[in-house]
Formats: C-alpha cells, structure tokens, sequence
C-alpha cells in the first residue's frame, strides 16, 4: 500500500464500508461514543434513487436483497489473524489492500438461495470498494443486480434501501441486512441478521435465514412468512399493506 499512514487508511475505510448504515459529520466523531455510528462523511441532503426495472419474466422469483458487510462478509484495511482473500482496490487513485472475511457457511448459502431468487445484493458502501468482494463471492451476479451508496436514500442522518424502487410487488420482496434502520420504509419485509465481526462459530446464515428465506419461495406474501418469525408486541398493528 505504499507510504499511506495508518490515519489515512482509517479515513479510506472510514468511507468506503459502510459497517451499519448510519451518517455523521466529522465533527460528531469522538464525542465520546463508542465510534460506530460516526464512521461516514456527511451524505448530500438529497440523494437521487435510481429506478431498478426487473423483468416481467424475473417477477415470478421473489426478490431478495442482501446486505454485504457484516451481513455476508466482515472487512478491514487491516489484516486479522485470519481473512480468506485480500483484494487490492484503488481509491482516490490508491491502492489499499482490503482483508475479507466470509461469514460461515456462506459458500453454501448462496448456492441454495441463487436459485430460488432474484437476488440484489444492496449495499451501502461505495461501488470500487464492494464490486471486487462481489466478484469474489457471486461472480456471475449482473451488473444490474449490485446496488451501492448511490442508490441508498439519505433520511435522519442514515442510508436506507428503498424497496420501492423495485419494479416489483412489495409482497414479492425480503431484505435481509444487519442493519434494521437500512430497511425502516418497508420493516415487515427485513429480516434481520445478527450483526457479524469475524466469530468463526456463527451459523446465521444457515441455521436461521435460509429457513425463512425457504418458506418464502412459495409463500403469496413474504411479508406473513417473515412475521412468524419476528418478535410479538402486544397490541401491535398489523403492518402489511398491499
């Protein structure tokens, strides 16, 4: 990586991952909390969503939106003890070098779901970070497929993934992503994942979502599928809507 100091590589990593979703201005960061949440610049006050047609010969698929980073995978600029691909990416005209982790068993989650679904992976890191890991772990996934930053709303200081930018039945759609504010517009849709850093025991993928995700496939409406599975408030109003 060349002469680049360790202060300029937190600030790349800073904006490139997007580790939960939340924006502050660089005036917030170290105001005595714990960091996480003030990790990204300032987002532009309005951000421009693009409109994702899907095919009317897609639609009969259920369409599934992944989050990537500490969803699918976990990142550094940094090496952990261990990480299963490094993958140069250029920045600003820079190279860094960025260590992957995949989460367990993830290999084998894609395999099972890529078939079942029209999968979207939507993240909210910048595109010339997240294309290469994309590469690496759904190779043949489309272009039109991978969604970055610049998709994302911007509302209250967070990035949010719209649903309603699919051209598709909000009752055909499920967002799995650690991250419950990214899918705040459209919460009976989201299935949340424990958030994952590296823990070599985690059986997220495997042992929870994909038997959600299964049952979806044939379900009329993922969003009935996905509220059996979701904690029961009392007296709480149904959040289905057409």
């Amino acid at each position: 990586m060349g002469e680049n100091s360790d202060e300029n590589i937190q600030d790349i990593e800073s904006r490139v991952i997007s580790h939960d979703g939340l924006v502050k201005d660089d005036d917030d960061a170290g105001s005595g909390c714990c960091g996480c949440c003030c990790k990204f610049h300032a987002a532009p006050a309005t951000a421009r969503v693009p409109s994702v047609v899907i095919e009317e010969t897609i639609t009969a698929q259920k369409v599934l939106v992944l989050d990537l980073d500490e969803t699918l995978v976990h990142c550094s600029f940094y090496p952990p003890e261990y990480h299963d691909l490094t993958l140069p990416i250029i920045i600003d005209g820079v190279q860094y070098d960025v260590y992957v982790q995949k989460r367990p068993f993830l290999d084998e989650f894609l395999a099972q779901i890529m078939p079942l679904f029209y999968v979207v992976v939507f993240t909210a890191s910048l595109g010339p970070y997240a294309n290469p890991i994309i590469d690496k772990i759904l190779p043949n996934l489309p272009a039109t497929q991978r969604l970055f930053r610049e998709s994302c709303s911007f509302s209250n200081g967070m990035y949010v993934k719209d649903l309603d930018m699919f051209n598709a039945p909000i009752k055909k759609i499920i967002i799995v992503d650690n991250n419950p504010c990214s899918f705040n517009r459209h919460p009976a849709n989201g299935i949340f994942s424990i958030t994952w850093e590296g823990d070599q025991k985690d059986t997220e993928l495997m042992d929870r979502i994909l038997p959600i995700l299964k049952k979806c496939v044939d379900a009329d409406d993922v969003r009935k599928v996905i509220a059996e599975y979701q904690p029961k408030k009392q007296n709480e109003p149904s959040v289905l809507s057409v």
